[in-house]
């Protein structure tokens, strides 16, 4: 479950448009609705309190983990019971939580203020895939955002783990996205 700002990226591809790869990132997970709901609700609760969360977690991160696995999942049992154990063991090793935590604790304001600033749209094609239970539609988001945008839209019975959701379809995407650089 490792979280990155696609929105810090947005910008890094706008200083050094020619990073293919990142590509891949901004076409599966930049969204209009749940991202920035959560991020806000979960910076309000931690902000000025140091290591609350990973406080309330810390004994109990099988629960935690279990429960955004399920909820996050289109299919809730997308997560076998192996899998699950291991991102406990993960984010049960010593300041695990606290990473995964300060990504929203820093997203927020880091993320709006690098969106409010930008004056020009991005150079390089983009598609724009968002999850139907999780981003929706975000290909307009897209198309504001992007000179070129080649394609994009809902990804059907798909949440927020698009890549373990739909493998077969990104991986199509993958390969039809990036065949041509070839």
């Amino acid at each position: 479950m490792p979280q990155f700002s696609p929105y810090l990226g947005f910008q890094c591809l706008l200083i050094k448009p020619d990073v293919q790869i990142s590509r891949i990132w901004l076409c599966l997970n930049w969204g209009v609705n749940s991202p920035l709901w959560h991020q806000s609700a979960v910076a309000r609760v931690l902000d000025g309190a140091p290591d609350l969360a990973e406080q309330l977690v810390w004994d109990h991160v099988d629960v935690y983990i279990d429960r955004v696995c399920r909820v996050a999942c289109y299919d809730p049992t997308l997560f076998s019971t192996e899998e699950l154990a291991e991102y406990i063991c993960a984010y049960s090793q010593p300041g695990a939580l606290r990473a995964g935590f300060h990504y929203y604790r820093a997203a927020l304001e880091e993320d709006i203020e690098a969106l409010t600033t930008c004056t020009q749209k991005l150079s390089m094609p983009v598609r724009a895939w968002g999850g139907e239970r999780f981003m929706g539609d975000i290909l307009p988001l897209w198309q504001e955002a992007a000179g070129q945008v080649e394609g994009g839209g809902v990804v059907e019975r798909c949440s927020h783990f698009v890549a373990e959701e739909r493998p077969n379809f990104v991986l199509q995407q993958v390969h039809e996205f990036f065949g041509p650089l070839q």
